[in-house]
């Protein structure tokens, strides 16, 4: 399969990951297999009223070390790989349409160890960020940061929810 991104790992260790499209075998070659599927099956697709075959009908495949993310990887990991994606998501983003746009992650530590929660913050400068957690002891890794903590209660309170 054709790498279509490699990204060092959300922890800053030794590894690396890539991203691969996972097509399936009549559309490895896309212009040629693509045209001939869509023309065989355009009467298929028109009955149907959607777009049975793409690109948008495909999945990726996450390796980790060439490996298959989604097998072979913690919970710790699968995580730091969604967000290692939205981040990359953002800055293609960023670098599309000239501004940053706002990051909103719910429960983004909870299962990372640490070091990956250092790595991550380390990517919210410069950027606004909304996160939720359930543990304030995971936002220690924002100090420097300018940050400002709500909590649940005081935000019902603000609002007249109780």
């Amino acid at each position: 399969y054709p790498v279509i991104g490699i990204r060092p790992t959300i922890d800053g260790r030794r590894g690396c990951l890539k991203v691969r499209e996972s097509l399936e075998e009549q559309t490895m070659n896309m212009a040629k297999s693509a045209a001939k599927l869509f023309t065989e099956n355009l009467d298929r697709e028109i009955s149907a009223g959607v777009s049975l075959y793409g690109p948008h009908r495909d999945d990726i495949k996450i390796l980790i070390n060439d490996k298959d993310a989604r097998s072979f990887a913690s919970q710790g990991q699968q995580r730091s790989v969604v967000l290692s994606l939205k981040l990359a998501e953002a800055e293609i983003f960023r670098d599309t349409f000239g501004e940053t746009p706002v990051l909103i992650l719910d429960d983004v530590f909870s299962e990372l160890d640490p070091q990956r929660q250092k790595y991550v913050v380390s990517h919210f400068t410069n950027r606004q960020v909304f996160i939720t957690c359930c543990d304030e002891e995971n936002l220690v890794h924002t100090q420097g940061l300018d940050v400002k903590v709500e909590r649940l209660e005081q935000i019902r309170k603000d609002l007249s929810w109780e």
